[in-house]
């Protein structure tokens, strides 16, 4: 039986006074009606579309809590918005989880009303859209959001500027006020007002007093930026569905949101952003709507821009450098492959040189893919081999033909030993033959060696992320953005711990007759400029985990502050690893990216291998898992922090 998509589709053009009229959002939502009906196939479709003044909060919020709430597991709930995003002030329980205290919302045909008298609001902010995902999400679907309209890089079209240029304008309404937003609203305006107190938010971090379902989340801009519409279509909705036109749908979450926001930054400025709000890993990388596609998303994503001409998404943080001497590109209907030469290494991003036979060859609106050799996203190793030379001869076959593996003889500076036993191959330090590093890999051969050759790559682009940095750094004296860790005392106040030579050492306390503890980070932005932020986990088991923060990258103002799972208490795990090989102390690894520039980690993400024991798959990690001259121009930096929880055993 095919699973459910239940589709909300919503789209608002016709505002009552004082909110403009917009042009282009019903027919974002006929498209998108359109390209559903024509691409259900694989899954029995039903859609539910509220037009113009059919689109109250009400009906909004009854739309996600009787239609969409008809998903089950194994079905997809898809909530899509193309109308005006706005802001409001928040109210003062809510300061702490927003820096610049305002909420943002969309705009509802009744949001915004005004009479002779008086001016009533009565938007739907990005906490209450939050509670509504939450309860969704308890019915178990795959959740998907798209948003088409200003402040939706945060929330969940901005303000109405008279500058129509070409026909173009913005989804952004703001009230006539200098703050540039709604005013807040009684706190029994909110629909989760009745179950959510003010000192509950007060006191308690966000994701307990109100905890936010795993979703999927594509929205047109950044949450300061705007949405834009053209010729009475939005921007962002028009590019979206030409790719997946353009890809029969066989296209993941990342490859669409990453061609679509070098897609619209020819004609206008906005960035889409995206993101999997408490997913699963590797969401992003799945394909739209539960589609089956082929790949990881690891391949590099080929766009045509007007300002830069070719791109390739993938940079100098993905190990992208001048060593690459080609750069095969292929476009995904087929075709015969267009070699091109790397020109300008950004971070997250590079340009594309192509001969002018190859350049001939290319259609600026067909979908391309970039085809590598090895050493992107890997750090290279050198592996010593320890056994019976028969036992080991597949494995040696097959590194030899890996890249970025250098076979090396025991004894000497290997990164890793891989060791033949009798129950099969192992991964050990070089000096530790009887530490592994993962759940032994049985058997020895060709199968086994194809599995330890997969372990090996793991750990190449986990040991890559550890020692990621700039080293051409030339804005930033020191690393723009501080980090701090706090023990959280029973008490719940809050002690400093020192950072002594980008180490942090603590104990574990025993709590319940359990050894535990709880620990809190802090980021500060210290540098004069918005810098764009994330802070990755990287466990002993080879996990890398890039959503510590709200988003795996948050924007931070000057002197703005974040923390780490929202506030919320980081507790100390010891994973039995530790205990069973008497290591003095539980590593875990806090890699911190900051950059002028917008950037994209969620290539990173990659669950923890096998822990050695069988009983330890549920502890994998220490932590539980949740100038008179100035210089002009981008920049970014990285730090790596260790955090070392002694051993409490020893």
């Amino acid at each position: 039986m095919k699973p459910k998509l239940q589709a909300l589709l919503v789209g608002i053009n016709q505002y009552p006074p004082p909110v403009p009229p917009l042009e282009g959002c019903v027919h974002d939502v006929g498209q998108m009606e359109s390209y559903l009906r024509s691409n259900s196939g694989d899954f029995n479709l039903d859609m539910e579309i509220l037009i113009n003044e059919k689109a109250t909060k009400a009906a909004i919020v009854e739309g996600f809590q009787r239609f969409l709430a008809k998903a089950g597991p194994g079905d997809t709930a898809l909530f899509y918005y193309s109308g005006h995003g706005t802001q409001e002030d928040a109210d003062p329980a809510l300061w702490r989880f927003e820096t610049d205290q305002k909420l943002e919302a969309l705009v509802c045909y009744d949001g915004i009303v005004e009479t002779e008298r008086e001016t009533t609001f009565n938007l739907l902010a990005d906490k209450e859209l939050r509670y509504l995902i939450h309860q969704l999400s308890q019915k178990g679907p795959k959740i998907v959001t798209i948003f088409d309209c200003c402040h939706s890089g945060g929330n969940t079209r901005n303000t109405y500027v008279a500058e129509q240029m070409a026909g173009i304008r913005q989804r952004r309404y703001h009230p006539s006020r200098l703050s540039a937003a709604c005013p807040a609203r009684p706190w029994e305006q909110f629909i989760f007002a009745k179950e959510v107190s003010p000192q509950k938010l007060k006191t308690e971090p966000l994701p307990v007093a109100l905890p936010a379902g795993p979703h999927i989340q594509l929205a047109a801009c950044q949450s300061s930026q705007s949405a834009y519409e053209q010729k009475g279509k939005g921007a962002f909705t028009t590019g979206m569905l030409q790719l997946l036109e353009a890809t029969a749908g066989q296209i993941s979450y990342y490859s669409l949101a990453h061609r679509l926001r070098y897609l619209l930054k020819k004609n206008f400025d906005q960035s889409p952003q995206f993101y999997a709000a408490g997913a699963s890993e590797g969401d992003l990388f799945q394909g739209f709507l539960g589609r089956k596609i082929e790949g990881t998303g690891l391949g590099g994503n080929v766009i045509y821009n007007d300002k830069a001409g070719w791109i390739l998404d993938l940079g100098a943080m993905h190990g992208l450098n001048e060593s690459v001497k080609q750069v095969v590109v292929k476009a995904v209907g087929g075709g015969a492959p267009i070699t091109a030469t790397l020109g300008r290494i950004e971070p997250d991003h590079s340009i594309l040189n192509f001969g002018p036979a190859s350049f001939s060859k290319l259609k600026a609106g067909e979908v391309y893919q970039a085809v590598l050799e090895g050493g992107l996203l890997a750090e290279p190793l050198q592996i010593a081999l320890d056994g019976p030379e028969e036992a080991l001869a597949p494995l040696k076959a097959s590194l030899e033909q890996q890249p970025g593996i250098s076979l090396v003889a025991s004894g000497t500076a290997a990164d890793y030993t891989v060791r033949a036993q009798p129950r099969g191959l192992i991964i050990t330090p070089p000096g530790e033959p009887n530490q592994p590093l993962t759940r032994a890999i049985e058997g020895q051969g060709q199968e086994a060696a194809n599995l330890a050759g997969a372990y090996l790559k793991h750990i190449a682009r986990w040991s890559f992320i550890k020692s990621l940095y700039n080293p051409d750094s030339y804005l930033f004296n020191g690393h723009p953005v501080k980090i701090e860790f706090f023990r959280v005392q029973p008490s719940g106040s809050l002690k400093p711990m020192a950072i002594e030579g980008d180490e942090v050492k603590t104990e574990y306390e025993k709590l319940s007759g359990i050894w535990s503890g709880r620990v809190r980070i802090k980021l500060t932005n210290q540098y004069k400029r918005l810098l764009h932020v994330s802070l990755l986990y990287l466990s002993s088991n080879f996990q890398v985990y890039p959503r510590l923060l709200s988003e795996t990258v948050i924007q931070m103002e000057p002197g703005q502050e974040a923390w780490a799972f929202e506030g919320n208490n980081i507790e100390l795990d010891l994973p039995r690893q530790v205990t069973d090989y008497k290591l003095p102390y539980s590593p875990g690894y806090f890699k911190l990216i900051a950059s002028t520039q917008e950037f994209d980690v969620s290539r990173f993400e990659q669950p923890p291998l096998p822990a050695p024991s069988e009983t330890d798959d549920n502890k994998l990690r220490s932590i539980k898992l949740m100038s008179p001259f100035e210089a002009v121009g981008d920049d970014w930096s990285a730090r790596l922090v260790t955090l070392l929880v002694r051993n409490p055993l020893i």
